[in-house]
């Protein structure tokens, strides 16, 4: 066993420290998800429908506000601006803090010139305002701080830092919940607001310390004519994932929205499959486009959209166990939105394929269209999906959305691959659709024998065996995806 370990711990330091930083930022973004998806069943236990479904709708604002307030200053252009400003991070690390800081101060008080209107607006009070405009100020802190962590490869401390966090927040969380019978949502709200204070916000003063300048005319102007114009872009984006539930809250109630919420946060469990296969196959796409090796992307593509859908077919199939696992038999109507999240989760890991050509040429205005139609196109089948069939209805709102979107995306590809790649049309359009007729099938087929538990035991059991006689296809697209070239 000794000798085991030693032998691991040597191939790990014979690693490259760039590929130990990416293997480490892996597993603590794993362990993050992990942690937060083990801790629900307690949370659905010690708490209410309403009240789980005040607290999913608090994030959902989180999420949307977090774009307006922030203009996501931490995200793309704070990475581009580290490779342009490369003799003065701190510097600017330090200013776009600071302009972040003023923006989030400016939301501030704009709120507490108008409150009633914002708690009527989001369905949320006074205290879960104010929390969640203090975690959207840590969150983008913190955000600063971990993309200076990754480009530094400095997997250490932000490992730690993430490992912390995801630990002592919903530990916290139980305790706070479990010490009162009446604000169980703002208890839980308050301990992740306060541990991200302590430990996001001694990132803010770390390098304001450092960079001392916080208002630096030049890296303002060159972060807001970068960010301002992907702002729709953003915003469609958060608004596709998290419309159905604030729609649901308004139109339904907020039992009906914890129900929706818990089926919501099931069925993005795959979402883990997509990014880590996506962080793996992203940088092998653009070495494809950039060689002019088109010819090689459309295999391996096919290959992950297939690993994908295998992955949510499963969730699908034992949705009503994991439901049960997960919640008591009040939630127990979550299982039914999971079966069109499920496709919807496959359609996003479909949209970075596609959209890697408009990023790839800099197209990026496609890119906001194409997310503005997608978001607009959710809102408005939700509210009615919601009003005439119910607010299950909205995971297929949600889905039919993702379609408008994933659609759009197609017709843009074609428009730059026309116009920059001599037409060349790298994916077969029959193909894409009979893939995924496919998974709609399949998925349909699945959740139809809810009630069928041997059934649906014994697809599953044909699935992976199809999987397991196709697996020397499959190590052919990951030898090809790792290949060097």
């Amino acid at each position: 066993m000794l000798s085991r370990l030693r032998t691991l711990t040597g191939r790990w330091g014979s690693l490259a420290k760039p590929v130990r930083a990416s293997l480490w930022f892996f597993i603590c973004g794993v362990f993050q998800r992990g942690i937060s998806v083990l801790v629900t069943p307690i949370f659905t236990r010690i708490m209410s429908p309403s009240e789980y479904g005040l607290y999913t709708l608090f994030n959902s604002w989180l999420e949307l506000l977090g774009v307006v307030i922030t203009l996501r200053l931490s995200y793309g252009v704070f990475m581009q601006g580290l490779v342009r400003y490369d003799r003065n991070k701190d510097e600017y690390t330090a200013s776009l803090q600071g302009l972040t800081t003023l923006l989030v101060l400016v939301f501030l008080a704009i709120y507490l010139a108008f409150p009633e209107f914002w708690n009527a607006l989001t369905g949320l009070n006074t205290f879960l305002m104010l929390c969640a405009i203090a975690s959207i100020w840590a969150t983008a802190m913190f955000g600063f701080w971990s993309v200076r962590q990754r480009v530094e490869y400095s997997y250490k401390l932000l490992g730690l830092v993430t490992i912390l966090v995801s630990l002592i927040t919903p530990m916290g969380g139980v305790l706070a919940v479990l010490s009162t019978s009446v604000f169980k949502v703002e208890a839980r709200v308050a301990v992740a607001v306060i541990v991200q204070i302590l430990f996001y916000g001694a990132t803010f003063v770390h390098y304001m310390r450092r960079g001392k300048k916080w208002l630096v005319w030049e890296y303002w102007i060159q972060a807001l004519k970068f960010n301002v114009p992907l702002i729709p872009h953003y915003f469609s984006q958060s608004a596709l994932g998290q419309a159905g539930r604030i729609i649901v809250e308004a139109l339904a109630g907020k039992v009906a929205a914890g129900i929706y919420g818990l089926g919501s946060s099931l069925a993005l469990l795959m979402s883990i499959v997509n990014q880590s296969l996506m962080s793996t196959l992203n940088p092998w796409l653009y070495r494809q486009i950039k060689k002019g090796s088109f010819n090689r992307i459309a295999p391996v593509s096919y290959m992950g959209i297939s690993a994908v859908g295998v992955a949510n077919l499963l969730l699908v199939a034992f949705a009503p166990e994991i439901v049960a696992l997960f919640a008591p038999s009040a939630y127990s109507e979550a299982v039914w939105v999971v079966p069109p999240l499920a496709l919807s989760c496959i359609l996003m890991f479909v949209y970075d394929l596609f959209a890697v050509f408009e990023f790839y040429y800099e197209k990026t205005y496609l890119v906001t269209i194409a997310s503005i139609f997608g978001a607009a196109s959710n809102i408005v089948l939700t509210f009615l999906f919601v009003t005439e069939f119910g607010y299950i209805s909205a995971a297929w709102a949600s889905f039919a959305g993702y379609v408008v979107f994933i659609m759009m995306h197609y017709v843009f590809m074609r428009v730059v691959q026309r116009k920059y790649m001599d037409g060349i049309r790298v994916y077969s359009l029959k193909v894409l659709v009979g893939i995924f007729a496919a998974l709609v099938a399949g998925t349909l087929v699945l959740s139809a024998l809810y009630g069928q538990f041997l059934i649906r035991l014994f697809i599953v059991g044909a699935l992976l065996l199809v999987t397991l006689l196709k697996r020397n296809a499959l190590m052919r697209v990951v030898r090809e995806i790792r290949q060097i070239d």
